[in-house]
């Protein structure tokens, strides 16, 4: 039952309501923590077994020093935009795929620079 909880939940994470979303999420998270280069994600594993079996919010016991959890880590970068700074999130790749150059992209800015020099003059 719990496994196909998950199953359901992880195919339609992206399409719950912000409504439902709070809940899980604040019964799911323990801490969240940002870096520079990567953010961490810390999940409670008392609260992920509540939450796959069903329990409403506010239903758990207090946490305990032993706890187990996850901790989940996105690599990250923060990159200035305009005046401030925003924190990419990075995609991840495809296990065993290496990026292929666009030959149409290349010329593409192999022309734009050559433009920009032009102006330049």
């Amino acid at each position: 039952m719990v496994l196909q909880r998950a199953r359901e939940l992880a195919a339609n994470w992206s399409e719950l309501p912000a409504r439902q979303l709070r809940p899980a999420i604040a019964k799911l998270c323990r801490r969240i923590t940002v870096r520079p280069d990567r953010g961490d994600i810390e999940i409670s594993g008392r609260g992920l077994h509540a939450f796959l079996r069903g329990e409403p919010a506010g239903t758990e016991t207090p946490v305990a020093e032993t706890e187990h959890s996850i901790v989940l880590s996105v690599p990250t970068r923060l990159c200035r935009v305009g005046q401030g700074k925003r924190l990419v999130i990075d995609a991840p790749g495809k296990l065993g795929s290496t990026g292929k150059p666009d030959p149409k992209l290349i010329k593409l800015l192999v022309r734009a620079h050559s433009l920009k020099e032009k102006l330049r003059l």
